[in-house]
């Protein structure tokens, strides 16, 4: 039981830390330490046979996976005196793991931007959601992009890491982190990265495949709490949820999309919900009223789920 009263209780302090204070600075967060981790290795690949390049991505991802789950184990050489710091280091490591403060000003950016008229700043704001070129966005294509990121942002910045920390505790949400991250920076990024990123891309899709369907689920019944189209987003969900590139980022984006009662459009890749309606400067409003509660939701989910287990433990 007590066990689970510090799982918990670290879990809220993290969560309480993000909300206040945001991102640490790069010296400081261990997503940059992986950042750079990944970029060592990468040096190292090789060149030219492109099975060799498969199988040193393969590599990656085992040495990333079991470097990022080794470092909280490190934080047991802190007993005593110096248990404060194992205490610190344990909240830095899980908050890095999830970013919903971060996520929620980048998009209230592109809002605010939007809403005064300024498309420029709008475009600007969204280079910290997106990394599509954005210079030849339409507004309604800003705030298209702005809305997905959201609900993309929503399963992959926080439903996942709680989802494996859940399950695997600490070492298990940085070791999901990892792989996010590994997937970002070489997974299937153009021609030079098809054969060294592969197995990012393809572990990264296995583990975002519960966590995905599981944020548009929660998208669909947060929709229902803020008075928006849970219908809607339960049949875009259904409808568009294979239309996107990733096997996993249609599913909340759709759910999202039929949700506020918007299209999402990616031009010349796909388009979301089927409603005919555009989205605008709302449009994230209500997209990050519906995360917030999704969210919510999420984490009341998790601390049933805990209260549960210790019952039966109990």
């Amino acid at each position: 039981m007590l066990r689970e009263m510090k799982k918990v209780s670290l879990f809220l302090t993290a969560l309480a830390v993000d909300l206040r204070m945001g991102e640490p600075p790069g010296l400081w967060h261990p997503v940059v330490w992986m950042g750079k981790a990944i970029t060592l290795l990468e040096r190292f690949a090789p060149v030219d046979s492109a099975k060799e390049r498969r199988a040193y991505g393969v590599g990656m991802v085992a040495a990333m996976v079991a470097l990022s789950s080794f470092l909280p184990r490190l934080l047991n050489v802190f007993k005593g005196v110096l248990f404060p710091a194992k205490l610190l280091g344990a909240i830095l490591f899980l908050k890095s793991t999830f970013a919903v403060k971060a996520l929620w000003d980048a998009a209230e950016e592109v809002r605010y931007c939007l809403d005064n008229g300024n498309a420029v700043g709008a475009r600007e704001a969204l280079h910290k959601l997106v990394s599509r070129e954005v210079k030849d966005l339409t507004e309604v294509q800003v705030a298209a992009a702005a809305v997905e990121s959201v609900a993309e942002n929503l399963s992959d910045s926080f439903i996942a890491p709680l989802l494996y920390y859940r399950v695997a505790g600490l070492p298990g949400a940085m070791a999901y982190r990892a792989v996010n991250t590994l997937d970002a920076m070489i997974g299937y990024h153009g021609i030079i990265y098809e054969d060294l990123g592969k197995a990012s891309a393809k572990f990264d899709d296995l583990l975002n495949y519960v966590p995905s369907r599981l944020s548009a689920l929660l998208i669909i019944v947060a929709s229902i709490f803020t008075s928006d189209d849970f219908i809607g987003g339960a049949r875009a969900a259904k409808e568009y949820h294979d239309k996107t590139e990733s096997p996993n980022a249609g599913w909340p984006m759709s759910a999202m999309a039929g949700a506020i009662g918007a299209d999402l459009e990616k031009p010349g890749y796909y388009v979301l919900g089927g409603t005919g309606a555009q989205p605008d400067s709302g449009s994230i409003t209500k997209a990050l009223r519906i995360a917030g509660m999704a969210a919510g939701i999420g984490v009341m989910c998790y601390l049933a789920s805990e209260v549960m287990v210790r019952g039966r433990k109990g």
